[in-house]
């Protein structure tokens, strides 16, 4: 089994995560491409490069049921910063999930990415959530 930490942005644009992944302090985040190559929006963030698993950022201590992950220190420096990055690259928001291999969704939380930097950095992410995270930046209002 294996810990999985997948990230949507809210429209299926494009993004430039090498913008991401070549920057000193920020995990790697790959891109999950459809049957035909093509981007999804979707990515998954590793802290080895190695594809879509993050088990090696879990602590010895963690437990795949607990209600928190419990992720190593340096980890969730590296996690957090890259979110934010990713942040500047969705401005119309994002969707983060930490999920066991075969684990659902039970909860949605609405939450600016301010809040979920800060629930990152104290290692409160919950198991089986997905936040649904606001722009860094409020979107300009387009009149029609």
């Amino acid at each position: 089994m294996c810990l999985t930490i997948e990230v949507s942005s809210f429209t299926n644009y494009e993004i430039n995560i090498g913008s991401i992944s070549n920057v000193d302090g920020a995990l790697f985040v790959s891109e999950v491409r459809n049957w035909r190559g093509k981007p999804k929006g979707k990515f998954t963030i590793s802290n080895d490069g190695e594809g879509c698993c993050a088990c090696s950022m879990l602590t010895d201590d963690a437990d795949w049921d607990d209600k928190y992950w419990d992720i190593k220190r340096e980890d969730l420096i590296g996690l957090a910063f890259t979110v934010k990055k990713i942040s500047g690259l969705c401005p119309e928001g994002f969707e983060f999930a930490a999920l066991w291999a075969g684990d659902k969704i039970e909860k949605t939380k609405l939450i600016s990415i301010q809040d979920f930097v800060k629930i990152i950095e104290s290692n409160k992410i919950e198991n089986k959530t997905q936040y649904k995270i606001a722009s860094a930046e409020p979107a300009a209002s387009v009149d029609r």
